[in-house]
């Protein structure tokens, strides 16, 4: 029937918006891709470690450089786990170290990870939604609406924020 001929016609066209609209938020460089996918065998292998532990430390701060990533903490996170540098209350991992980890499943233990920007060094600086409680953004309705939902794409397209549940309330 023609009602049937229309619908198919826009569940078709509402399934090639999804394609187009996912391979735009999905178009990484293959570096982007390198990073992230390293990142989320870093995170899950965290993960693992502070299972063992049974505690979760507050993440305050992650930068990722060229040099590999660096984990602070608020307060004492106990001793690195191996692979890992420093001391109570920070962690380097180099990106060689961070490629030899093992992969395999295990919690991410911030899956609530989100880009705040670049430092003056040009380290990208992420910091836990969870583990920080509120952020304040300085900025006009318009800047601060694009962080958001800049922010909440990121949440929504990490492969660390897998487990995560995102509910996006206004508009």
């Amino acid at each position: 029937s023609e009602i049937e001929t229309q619908i198919g016609e826009i569940e078709h066209a509402q399934g090639l918006y999804k394609k187009l609209t996912l391979r735009r938020w999905y178009a990484f460089t293959d570096m982007q891709t390198e990073v992230a996918r390293r990142l989320e065998r870093v995170l899950r292998h965290l993960g693992r470690c502070f299972h063992e532990r049974g505690r979760v430390p507050r993440l305050t701060l992650l930068t990722l450089d060229e040099n590999g990533l660096e984990f602070g903490w608020l307060g004492e996170a106990g001793p690195p786990p191996a692979g890992f540098a420093g001391d109570l209350g920070r962690w380097t991992l180099s990106d060689a170290s961070a490629d030899s980890l093992p992969d395999g499943p295990g919690p991410v233990p911030f899956p609530a990870l989100i880009t705040l920007g670049r430092s003056a060094s040009g380290a990208w600086v992420m910091v836990d939604l969870e583990s920080r409680g509120a952020l304040a953004l300085a900025a006009g309705s318009e800047q601060r609406d694009a962080v958001v939902a800049a922010w909440a794409v990121e949440l929504a397209c990490s492969p660390w924020a897998a487990e995560l549940d995102l509910a996006v309330v206004g508009g």
